[in-house]
């Protein structure tokens, strides 16, 4: 998945920068893909950083994939993902199904804006 950010917060470049684009793994079981639905949960969400994916395995304090599941039944695919984790600051991290995009805000202010962007869904798992 890619996210190209069109919306970061403050003056500097902490979060990235507008026209970034961010790389996101998105793992699940073949195998749990609902017949009916088409959708699948996540077992792990990761975020490419530093040279390398994290969490390197799912993690359930780091990244919490309870509420989250991908639409296989059309394309562009859609992903639905809800998180509250602390990575460096308290913050909620949002992807939206409907409106195709990932937003990042921070717990204390949910109607703020750390990042945003719209975001991608390539077809072709990664093996």
């Amino acid at each position: 998945m890619y996210v190209t950010l069109d919306r970061v917060a403050g003056p500097d470049a902490e979060h990235g920068k507008v026209g970034d684009v961010d790389r996101i793994r998105l793992t699940y079981d073949p195998g749990a893909v609902d017949p009916a639905t088409q959708r699948v949960p996540l077992v792990n969400f990761q975020h490419w950083q530093n040279g390398k994916w994290m969490p390197a395995h799912p993690d359930p304090i780091m990244m919490p994939v309870g509420d989250s599941w991908l639409d296989l039944a059309q394309t562009p695919y859609r992903l639905h993902f809800k998180a509250s984790v602390v990575h460096g600051d308290a913050i909620i991290i949002d992807v939206d199904e409907a409106t195709r995009r990932l937003t990042i805000h921070p717990q204390s202010d949910p109607t703020a804006v750390v990042i945003s962007g719209p975001y991608w869904i390539d077809t072709d798992p990664a093996r």
